[in-house]
């Protein structure tokens, strides 16, 4: 009997200094958090002007880092989502070569044009009519990734 009280002793004093580690944990997220800006993406862009200009620079940013060219296989095909609607989800969807694009820019600028189109339709208080975007399925042909225009990823 007195072996189960140490072990529950030291389960429940395990226990409580774990807890301690999360709140400060959170304290100390919440506080990085506090120093962000609330609209990272349009920080020193003041107009709604400026805001679409430079998403239009963005989006022409997007598109150059796209390459369809250089795939052997399928699996070196992928999609970039790029914009946004007001009810969701992304304005179109582009295809790409792994193999042929800088991934990682391609990725992060398109997240970054997303993020500040959304920041434009919330300002605006923008409407859409809701319609989703299918996701299109991608294929390798002739060493060149192409959107298979017959099926979309909700069709499998």
């Amino acid at each position: 009997m007195k072996q189960l009280s140490v072990l529950s002793s030291l389960f429940i004093i395990m226990m409580l200094a774990s807890c301690n580690d999360t709140q400060s944990t959170i304290a100390a997220t919440s506080a990085a958090n506090e120093k962000l800006p609330a609209e990272p993406v349009a920080a020193g862009l003041e107009t709604l002007q400026q805001k679409q200009a430079y998403a239009k620079t963005l989006y022409r940013e997007v598109t150059d880092l796209i390459n369809p060219q250089s795939c052997s296989s399928n699996q070196d095909c992928a999609l970039v989502a790029i914009g946004h609607k007001p009810c969701g989800g992304p304005d179109e969807y582009r295809v790409y070569s792994k193999k042929g694009s800088d991934e990682g820019a391609l990725l992060a600028k398109a997240d970054l044009h997303r993020a500040l189109i959304k920041t434009i339709q919330s300002e605006q208080k923008l409407v859409g009519i809701c319609m989703v975007t299918p996701k299109p399925l991608t294929h390798c042909a002739a060493n060149r990734c192409q959107i298979d225009h017959n099926a979309s990823a909700s069709d499998i």
